[in-house]
């Protein structure tokens, strides 16, 4: 029977939370035959993906999920049917900067290397567009894996096939990469601004497998030892100034965790935005099989 709100009292899932994420997922799982529950608190459905008065008073409405609407699969644009059709905007960035400014135009190659003379980062041009077609190489190749089930890391490297792509972008901070490349800050920031946003990182963290690898088998240890002993292990936890018990004496630092063959990232792979295809780029969304 209906329970409130016109809710059946039962479903085989319910999902909390009635966003774009949730929308898809309760779509699939319907399409799969079973019967759905989508809970939402606000009085419309959507979450980031709602046109709303970003400016109170303009009349004026704007979609939140604008800037990230290129991420949506075609896959799935596909699956459920989507009226959706995507348009690339022409400029990918203007950057303020004294009295000019940095302007990257996709469609004018001479323009955008004229806007880096113009803010004495001539001598990075090249460099930044090389950065950008490299990302957008590695984007092309991962990308296509996203709607599939999670790849391990050595899978994912053969698609990558490319060692040193692999080592700059997957393995090492990415700040170093950005710095080898570029030497104006503008340019610098620019890059990065793209390489961090969403992700909740830094330029110089350390994100490479072998500093996850041994994390995970640093508590591994540790919990065994703990269940040996009867007692309890919490994984996130650290002393006051910042370093992590199970990584050994103060001053060594906390890394995610990650076996040698996990999928990139371990648990919870950290997004890194890549900026090739209309400056937005895939972020992994899986956890561990």
């Amino acid at each position: 029977m209906p329970g409130r709100h016109g809710a059946p009292d039962h479903a085989n899932v319910v999902i909390v939370g009635g966003g774009h994420n949730a929308l898809v997922a309760a779509s699939y799982l319907a399409g799969a035959g079973r019967s759905v529950v989508v809970l939402e608190r606000r009085p419309v459905l959507g979450g980031a993906a709602v046109s709303t008065e970003a400016f109170p008073g303009t009349g004026v409405k704007l979609s939140r999920y604008s800037y990230l609407v290129s991420l949506l699969p075609q896959r799935i644009i596909d699956d459920l049917g989507l009226e959706l059709s995507l348009r690339s905007r022409r400029y990918s960035s203007f950057t303020p900067h004294c009295a000019h400014g940095l302007l990257v135009d996709g469609q004018d190659a001479e323009a955008t290397r004229n806007s880096f003379t113009i803010i004495g980062a001539g001598a990075d041009a090249a460099g930044h567009r090389a950065f950008g077609e490299r990302t957008a190489r590695l984007a092309e190749r991962l990308w296509p894996t996203f709607t599939e089930p999670l790849l391990r890391r050595s899978e994912a490297q053969a698609v990558v096939a490319d060692a040193e792509l692999w080592s700059d972008f997957i393995e090492r901070p990415l700040g170093e990469v950005i710095e080898r490349t570029a030497a104006h800050d503008v340019v610098r920031g620019l890059m990065l601004t793209d390489a961090l946003i969403g992700t909740f990182s830094t330029a110089h963290a350390d994100g490479s497998y072998c500093s996850r690898s041994r994390r995970r088998r640093t508590l591994h240890r540790a919990g065994r030892h703990a269940r040996a002993h009867h007692g309890r292990i919490r994984a996130g936890q650290h002393r006051p100034d910042g370093t992590c018990p199970a990584d050994g004496p103060t001053g060594s630092h906390c890394a995610s965790p990650s076996g040698p063959d996990e999928p990139p990232g371990g648990r919870a792979p950290r997004t890194r935005r890549l900026p090739g295809q209309g400056q937005h780029d895939p972020p992994p969304a899986a956890t561990d099989a």
